[in-house]
């Protein structure tokens, strides 16, 4: 199935995936770059225009995509590229290809409202939700099992060889109390009980613990009241505002979204996502002075507020105001229009061909998938251009640019959590164990 047919492909700008240079003309993005690819592989050739009018600070993307399905009615377009969201009542004049791309929805409530968050809080819920009591049973009774055992046998051996005095039974207990401590730490220690007339001096099993006890205990000090915690509070779902879309609108937060966004929502069949989409509040349009993303983020510092937006402004968010951490919270995942024909378009079977293609040879990569995905296709579309950089970029190495970003994921932070909340285990451990010890060398002596 391969022509030289000349295809009309009009494009809804929106960055990062269809990027329109109007002093050029030129366009790019990752849509672009697909369908590029697509007539490639079917060797059509492929004459791209931007759809009228071209979004700006007086035009919304929802007027740009009705101009881009008029070009395509009218037959001044065979084609139309768009990442925005296509509703029902489009869907039965049009046809698509979104098996690409998916979006997303999620609700994005500012640092200021998560911030009371104590990082000790957080660290407790983590530990109650990553080791139950059952683990915890489970530990301290083998542990127990083992104290005995080793009691029980040194105490039978004792009365049946007397070789040896025991004072008191507690005694015991502290020694092999200790010895398990010891014995897990890679430390034994036992010549500490050892009769001795020298003066007393710190043996190097003493030194260990009191060193271990000292640094874990202040790592977990530094932890616990230092600035450092605060990166912690972002994966306490229980302490967000809401963790649940019911809570949401339950709550005495004002939801805020696009019309699309209220639409899906009222699509739904969820009762809770239909009772969210009467709740929810407009964004704000761009202005002479701001755009949107920038007003987006004025918003959600001011009251309790939580924005409705999709993936793609989120990453948007946090590329023009790096110092923001967000708490997010997904809604609802709906299908969005990519590739965009006429109903009896016989171009549809064509690129779906074209799409299968390109996607078993991995000539586009398709969709945004994180932060770091996003900074680069920025970059590349933007190229380097000032006017575009926002407040991200911080400094270039060579031709590397370095930037700053607080979007955070609780993978992220996994070291940090498990380094310390082992220290808070260990120090407790080895407090047990120096007390056990000066018990046992008080009350228990070895004799030849």
């Amino acid at each position: 199935m391969r022509t030289n047919r000349t295809i009309r492909v009009v494009a809804s700008v929106s960055v990062p995936y269809v990027v329109y240079n109007e002093k050029t003309g030129e366009f790019s993005g990752i849509l672009i770059r697909f369908i590029r690819a697509a007539c490639h592989r079917l060797s059509y050739i492929c004459i791209l225009s931007a759809s009228s009018p071209v979004p700006d600070n007086r035009v919304t993307g929802d007027e740009a995509l009705l101009g881009m399905f008029g070009d395509i009615v009218n037959g001044t377009a065979d084609v139309g590229v768009s990442p925005i969201s296509i509703t029902a009542k489009r869907f039965s004049n049009f046809s698509f290809i979104d098996s690409f791309m998916r979006r997303t929805y999620v609700a994005v409530v500012h640092e200021k409202h998560i911030l009371s968050v104590l990082p000790s809080n957080f660290i407790l819920d983590l530990l109650r939700n990553l080791l139950t009591f059952q683990v915890w049973i489970c530990i301290a009774g083998v542990f127990v099992a083992m104290v005995l055992l080793g009691s029980y046998l040194e105490f039978g051996y004792s009365v049946r060889l007397r070789t040896r005095r025991i004072k008191s039974l507690l005694s015991l207990l502290n020694k092999w109390t200790f010895r398990m401590i010891g014995t897990g730490l890679g430390i034994q220690g036992i010549e500490d009980f050892e009769r001795t007339n020298r003066i007393p001096s710190w043996r190097p099993s003493r030194i260990i613990f009191a060193l271990t006890w000292a640094i874990y205990t202040f790592f977990v000090i530094s932890a616990l009241g230092a600035s450092l915690p605060s990166v912690f509070t972002f994966a306490a779902s229980q302490r967000l505002p809401f963790s649940s879309v019911k809570q949401l609108t339950n709550s005495d937060f004002i939801p805020y979204g696009t019309t699309t966004v209220r639409s899906s929502l009222n699509a739904s069949k969820n009762a809770d996502h239909i009772k969210l989409a009467k709740q929810i509040q407009l964004l704000p349009d761009a202005t002479a002075n701001a755009t949107k993303y920038e007003r987006y983020v004025e918003l959600s510092q001011s009251g309790k507020s939580v924005l409705i937006i999709d993936l793609d402004a989120l990453l948007e968010i946090s590329y023009f105001n790096c110092e923001m951490i967000v708490a997010i919270d997904n809604l609802v995942s709906i299908a969005i229009a990519g590739l965009i024909t006429a109903r009896d378009s016989p171009l549809q079977a064509s690129f779906e061909y074209g799409y299968s293609l390109i996607k078993e040879t991995g000539y586009a990569q398709m969709g945004v998938r994180d932060l770091d995905r996003f900074v680069e296709t920025a970059t590349h579309t933007h190229h380097l251009d000032q006017e575009f950089l926002g407040s991200c970029f911080r400094k270039k190495l060579g031709s590397t640019l370095i930037f700053k970003h607080n979007i955070l994921r609780f993978e992220t932070l996994q070291f940090l959590f498990w380094f310390f909340a082992g220290g808070l285990i260990t120090a407790t451990v080895v407090g047990f164990g120096e007390f056990g010890f000066y018990r046992a060398k008080v009350a228990w002596l070895l004799e030849p």
